[in-house]
């Protein structure tokens, strides 16, 4: 198995029953692998079973599975079905929205450009990316960019209040 016990990170939780004692419960919490950890696995993986992958499309799944090796290879393993791990094929199968629209989002929100606002939105729907995958994306995208550009998500907080 590729990932070792140090780097999992969902949650065991243990129950075992006996006359004597009643019930007893260990819960051990591993903890979560950061996205550029998890993607070079994932690459790793798309390497040993001989898969082109594309480094976008494989930081793409890495977000997703929200530090789940788990999620994350279930995650490839679908999106193999379609063959090479390219954006197109992550978008198509997960319903998720490639980086670049994302940060396209983001500017035309700073700028208040409805116009720009909504013509994404609707190529998002006519590229069936799901909404929810979208706001959860468009989430950790802020979240990850908000130490680098801290005007920018000034201005892009003050536009969300208004």
């Amino acid at each position: 198995m590729i990932f070792s016990s140090s780097i999992m990170i969902w949650r065991f939780v243990f129950i075992k029953t006996s006359i004597i004692t009643g019930i007893n419960i260990n819960v051990f919490n591993f903890r979560k692998i950061p996205t550029p950890e998890l993607a070079s696995h994932l690459e790793i993986i798309c390497k040993n079973e001989n898969l082109s992958s594309d480094k976008e499309a494989i930081v793409t799944i890495a977000k997703m599975a929200e530090w789940c090796a788990r999620d994350a290879i279930k995650y490839l393993d679908q999106v193999s079905i379609l063959g090479d791990i390219t954006n197109e094929n992550v978008s198509q199968f997960l319903g998720v929205a490639p980086e670049t629209m994302i940060k396209n989002f983001v500017t035309a929100m700073q700028e208040k450009d409805q116009d720009k606002i909504f013509t994404i939105v609707d190529a998002l729907q006519e590229g069936g990316t799901d909404v929810q995958n979208f706001i959860k994306q468009l989430l950790l995208y802020i979240e990850e960019h908000m130490a680098e550009d801290m005007e920018t998500m000034l201005t892009l907080a003050d536009v969300l209040k208004n």
